[in-house]
């Protein structure tokens, strides 16, 4: 009984691996660990915003979601002038379980969810490397 229990329970570990292309399992470089340049900043920023017409237009969450949604994407925006490329890569994976959460996503929606992101971000080699 208490295998299929555990069948129907979510797999941690599994819902992780969706967030690949955000956690590197290669070493870390000097570069992880400098600041953004401001162009980057600007391209980030420009890249949270369309990421959140994204998740506006395939979600449509309703008011409180939203201001959820803003608060984190307004600190995440923000930190881009105070944290390193990893330490803001890390906060970036957070605040998108945090926004998955709050729009009681599942695990295949909330894979929807990072792929939205990653498109939001194609354009930004961040999460590219």
């Amino acid at each position: 009984m208490r295998y299929v229990s555990e069948v129907y329970e979510p797999d941690p570990w599994g819902q992780l691996r969706q967030f690949q292309p955000l956690i590197s399992d290669s070493t870390f470089t000097q570069e992880d660990f400098q600041s953004f340049t401001p162009q980057e900043k600007v391209e980030i920023r420009r890249s949270l915003q369309g990421f959140k017409r994204l998740v506006y237009e395939n979600y449509d969450p309703d008011e409180e979601q939203q201001e959820f949604i803003e608060e984190r994407l307004d600190y995440l925006s923000k930190a881009v002038d105070r944290l390193n490329r990893f330490d803001w890569r890390a906060l970036a994976v957070s605040v998108v379980i945090g926004i998955g959460i709050n729009l009681s996503v599942d695990t295949s929606t909330g894979a929807v969810l990072l792929r939205l992101l990653e498109q939001a971000f194609r354009s930004v080699r961040l999460f590219l490397t």
